[in-house]
């Protein structure tokens, strides 16, 4: 449940959830770890080392762009404005 900025409340729909096991976990916790503290080298490895992640480019700016949009913010640091 969150609080709108008009007074409204707004639900998250956790429809399609998944199970995880306990070093999936342990990994995503250090991502959100990482990106609380804009650690851009961390989010890098930890994205690329250990969750995985591939591009075609394997370009870090871009790997730290992308991480950032889908786990933490869309704002204009990170979306350049778009």
């Amino acid at each position: 449940v969150l609080l709108m900025p008009d007074g409204r409340l707004g639900l998250i729909d956790y429809g399609q959830v998944k199970r995880l096991g306990l070093e999936p976990r342990v990994v995503y916790a250090k991502m959100i770890v990482a990106l609380a503290e804009d650690d851009r080298e961390e989010i890098v490895r930890i994205a690329t080392e250990e969750m995985g992640v591939r591009t075609k480019r394997m370009d870090p700016d871009v790997i730290y762009r992308l991480i950032c949009f889908w786990h933490d913010r869309d704002t204009d640091d990170v979306t350049e404005g778009r």
